[in-house]
């Protein structure tokens, strides 16, 4: 169910997630049931080609890792020919545009990931219309230790000071609507009977807190900060143990190394990492044209890409890092 659909706080007896969710067939061990979602497309002789498309914010409030994996998340399952799969590293759900925290503890990730979505629909359209192969699946798997256990996250993420990780990411239960919903849609059961959760992972951090095994764009590659897909509650907002249905989170490098030892973070300073804002700018133009090439940007952005990342640059580099408001994110 791509739409409404069971998160931390909200919708828990809806029905969203049920097995199969992955192209490859699969076994449930808790309930016994086989298969894959393209089992009814495989007997009518009519597979489409799918893209899975999900952002960072997908690992962490809506279960992705499963389309991916085993329903125990033990190990990788591939994906059919006729699919990719893509994780844009470090967005969240939609680009952020809350100037304040309000109920959060950071301000929110404004990573601009609609630029990659433009891109992969036209090679979406490309291998369906004239059979040219699309960029390859690019997302984090088991088997090369981008793809974790919530604990195995939070041992690797950076201790940023005053920086709170959430206990859990998302991880749907079971739901039992009774006999009759799995061939008519019919359910006895109301509430449903809450069976076991599914097992779901999350991308792996690097030492800056930026997902490890999708798609980084030129942000991450050149970044000014910790993008994550996660944000979570503050107190007075209750539930503070939670993250946010759809929102990420931005936290900015320290601008300087005196900043940086000042405040014990362990991040490396913006001034440590890029001489000035002309030194920055030209790694941002050297990632960009890097992903383009992979077909995850399209040429005619990376001039806008760049503009607006050296604004960011100019607008972290003038900020008191005691304020904290949002709006030095956006340039107006």
């Amino acid at each position: 169910m791509p739409t409404r659909h069971f998160s931390m706080l909200e919708d828990h007896i809806y029905p969203t997630d049920f097995f199969p969710f992955a192209t490859t067939a699969s076994r449930d061990p808790v309930t016994g049931a086989e298969g894959s979602v393209l089992d009814r497309a495989r007997a009518l002789g009519a597979v489409p080609k799918l893209f899975y498309v999900n952002n960072s914010s997908e690992y962490w409030n809506r279960a992705a890792s499963l389309i991916a994996t085993d329903p125990t998340g033990a190990r990788d399952l591939e994906p059919a020919p006729e699919e990719r799969i893509y994780l844009i590293a470090g967005a969240q759900h939609y680009v952020g545009i809350l100037r304040e925290r309000g109920i959060f503890t950071n301000c929110v990730n404004t990573l601009n990931h609609y630029r990659v979505m433009r891109a992969l629909m036209l090679a979406f359209d490309r291998w369906v219309r004239d059979g040219m192969e699309p960029p390859p699946s690019t997302y984090p798997r088991i088997a090369d230790g981008t793809l974790v256990t919530i604990a195995a996250q939070a041992l690797t993420f950076p201790r940023i000071p005053d920086f709170r990780l959430p206990e859990s990411n998302l991880r749907p239960p079971r739901l039992d609507f009774g006999g009759r919903f799995e061939t008519d849609r019919i359910a006895d059961e109301v509430p449903p009977i809450m069976g076991k959760p599914f097992e779901t992972l999350v991308p792996k951090p690097d030492a800056d807190g930026l997902d490890e095994g999708g798609i980084a764009l030129p942000e991450l590659l050149a970044p000014l900060g910790t993008r994550t897909g996660f944000n979570t509650r503050n107190d007075a907002a209750g539930f503070p143990w939670a993250s946010g249905r759809w929102d990420g989170s931005f936290v900015p490098f320290p601008r300087t190394e005196r900043e940086r030892q000042a405040s014990g973070d362990p991040r490396v300073s913006v001034e440590a990492r890029y001489a000035n804002r002309a030194a920055y700018e030209a790694k941002v133009r050297s990632a960009a044209t890097e992903v383009a090439g992979l077909g995850f940007l399209l040429p005619e952005d990376v001039d806008a890409l760049v503009a607006e990342a050296g604004g960011l640059y100019d607008r972290i580099m003038a900020r008191d890092p005691a304020d904290r408001s949002c709006g030095y994110l956006f340039g107006r």
